[in-house]
């Protein structure tokens, strides 16, 4: 499950099938957990180059929820300002445990920060990412 846009290229990448965005219900969640297999939850935030967190998954308090209570964090990107984590890009999260929004500082507290370099045709851009789990 994915917050569509650029998410679909995550899904070409990676080889895999994917449901058209994050389903809208608990319900169409559960569906598709039951009958497509699905176990990864990729949100991207389309407002991080306002400075802001617009994960698509905040939209539906109930998603959240379920995802928040279901789903464990198992990768997170960002923007580092002055060597920091400052600005989200996307979380990776997967089916099993439990994730908790407050808690991303104490998660990446002690990991090892990497990173990739994205060429754009007005110069290049570091994504800075942290693996919780190996």
């Amino acid at each position: 499950m994915h917050s569509s846009f650029q998410a679909y290229g995550v899904l070409w990448h990676a080889d895999m099938m994917g449901t058209r965005g994050i389903p809208k219900t608990v319900e169409d969640i559960k569906f598709a957990e039951e009958n497509l297999n699905a176990s990864w939850v990729y949100t991207y935030n389309f407002c991080y180059t306002q400075r802001g967190v617009c994960f698509d998954v905040y939209r539906t308090p109930e998603v959240w929820e379920y995802i928040s209570n279901n789903y464990r964090l198992v990768q997170l990107a960002f923007i580092s300002q002055k060597n920091q984590p400052a600005t989200p890009v996307y979380m990776l999260l997967r089916r099993g445990g439990a994730f908790d929004m407050n808690e991303i500082s104490n998660m990446i507290a002690d990991k090892k920060i990497d990173h990739r370099d994205y060429e754009f045709t007005r110069g290049r851009i570091r994504l800075d990412y942290i693996n919780i789990e190996e």
